[in-house]
């Protein structure tokens, strides 16, 4: 229920204000995006990018208690075409 609220929460700042999420170090320059991360409650993180439109594409949500390095392998695998 928490996360829900977060996502919620977050959700029409991210739209309005989509640069507000913070560049995430462990995808910088992966598959050519630019990630961004904004932490939604305490174990989760809501990972996106933006396109030129300002068009806001969530990419992942992130369990911040697993391996950092299985991200980068996630977010490879996943990435939108």
């Amino acid at each position: 229920m928490k996360f829900i609220e977060g996502v919620e929460k977050h959700d029409a700042r991210i739209c309005d204000y989509p640069e507000i999420g913070s560049p995430e170090p462990l995808l910088k320059g992966c598959n050519g995006y630019v990630y961004r991360s904004f932490i939604v409650s305490k174990h989760n993180k809501l990972i996106y990018i933006v396109n030129s439109e300002r068009k806001v594409t969530i990419v992942d949500v992130w369990d911040m208690r697993r391996e950092p390095s299985k991200l980068v392998s996630r977010i490879k695998r996943n990435s939108p075409k």
